[in-house]
């Protein structure tokens, strides 16, 4: 009996933008405090333009079968928001983002059997934001832009996320 050994073949690298799109939600209800609606499609960018002072930033760790960051921009420019209802705007965003980002993991492991775990939120100020590199040149990321709409207490929010793949596993 003759052994073979097995080379390594290239890994096949995972094409996220059809793995993230056909998981996408557009649009879902947030315990009857808010509704978040699709605003602008799925797509596969380059360009990531920094946090702005005017938006609330959140960033999320994959970690898994699926890589990388997600950023979570929350605009409230020319938005009359008091300081009392700031917090509260807050935590709606970011409990909004986790059920979501949560039902789009969710959806991809269902279709494609990719299991991704979210960790816990973390808030970003201006200064961390710059701090932020999206690997722009590098094949071993791909980049995902999506936006939605917040709308919640009769207001619209303008809200994009940022999708930071890690290709290489």
């Amino acid at each position: 009996m003759r052994l073979e050994v097995i080379r390594d073949l290239p890994k096949k690298q995972v094409n996220f933008k059809n793995i993230f799109q056909d998981a996408i939600i557009a649009e879902m209800n947030i315990y009857n405090q808010a509704h978040l609606e699709i605003d602008t499609p799925l797509v596969l960018t380059r360009i990531v333009h920094p946090k702005t002072q005017h938006e609330i930033g959140v960033q999320f760790k994959l970690e898994g079968e699926i890589k990388g960051n997600i950023y979570c921009y929350l605009d409230t420019f020319n938005k009359d928001v008091t300081e009392k209802e700031k917090n509260f705007f807050q935590l709606l965003f970011v409990e909004s983002m986790n059920i979501l980002i949560g039902r789009i993991l969710t959806n991809i492991e269902e279709n494609d059997d990719l299991i991704a775990i979210l960790s816990n939120p973390s808030f970003l100020n201006l200064k961390e934001q710059q701090q932020v590199e999206f690997n722009k040149g590098s094949i071993d990321h791909e980049i995902l832009a999506i936006g939605y709409k917040l709308i919640a207490t009769q207001n619209e929010y303008d809200c994009r996320l940022i999708f930071n793949l890690d290709k290489s596993n």
